[in-house]
């Protein structure tokens, strides 16, 4: 279209064509003519609608239905199970939801997984429990790795910008806490799936392989600045 010349393009007046995703009906239709896949007692009632339902409620998509599908299928056989039932369909999701987090994280840029990384080192390492970690401890972990890797050093609100954006991918999720009066407010950032395994897929950037290994060092740098954050 960009080589065609002006007169042609005002001739050409194309009409775009909207193609709706598919809905749980159509999804079960179409999963239900891949069934002689499996044998014919293979399948739990269950199955099809459940995965047709996942597939509608998140893309749509005729293929990773039939991703899904096959996934529970391949779950089944390998425990030995006799029947494709509701328990397998819903780990296969969880696997795929996690595949798919997992591989975002390896196209973010360096500064973003550092970010992503000492983020997840604070709920990794922390004596405390529970998944959130607050904005100042995190940026402190990120300063203090940064610092180790020689690498270049982000403000505080870059920071917290490049951990919010994360939140889109639904690694993370935010929100806004006070300290109290006169305390001030700060970001709190809860992971939504496994910080060990983000952590690790993280670490295959060969940067931050030889932070990783310094497991000891990480919990007492993690541990004295949430003791510090606690008692200001």
């Amino acid at each position: 279209m960009e080589n065609i010349d002006g007169r042609a393009e005002s001739s050409f007046n194309p009409r775009d064509v909207y193609f709706p995703d598919y809905d749980a009906t159509q999804l079960r239709q179409i999963l239900r003519n891949r069934r002689d896949a499996f044998r014919s007692d293979a399948l739990s009632d269950d199955v099809i609608p459940l995965v047709a339902a996942f597939a509608a409620q998140s893309h749509g998509d005729a293929r990773k239905a039939i991703d899904l599908f096959r996934g529970a299928g391949d779950l089944a056989d390998e425990r030995g199970d006799t029947k494709v039932r509701e328990e397998h369909v819903r780990e296969s999701q969880k696997e795929i939801d996690k595949d798919r987090s997992l591989k975002l994280v390896e196209g973010l840029s360096t500064q973003k997984k550092i970010s992503l990384y000492a983020t997840a080192t604070v709920v990794r390492y922390s004596k405390q429990s529970g998944n959130s970690v607050p904005s100042p401890v995190g940026f402190k972990l990120y300063r203090w790795i940064t610092d180790e890797l020689d690498a270049d050093q982000m403000t505080r609100e870059t920071y917290v910008k490049y951990v919010k954006e994360l939140s889109t991918y639904g690694l993370i999720s935010t929100s806004r806490k006070s300290r109290g009066r006169g305390g001030g407010m700060y970001m709190q950032f809860t992971f939504t799936g496994d910080p060990a395994a983000i952590m690790d897929r993280i670490v295959e950037d060969t940067r931050l392989k030889a932070i990783d290994t310094q497991e000891e060092i990480l919990r007492s740098v993690v541990n004295a600045q949430l003791n510090e954050f606690n008692e200001d």
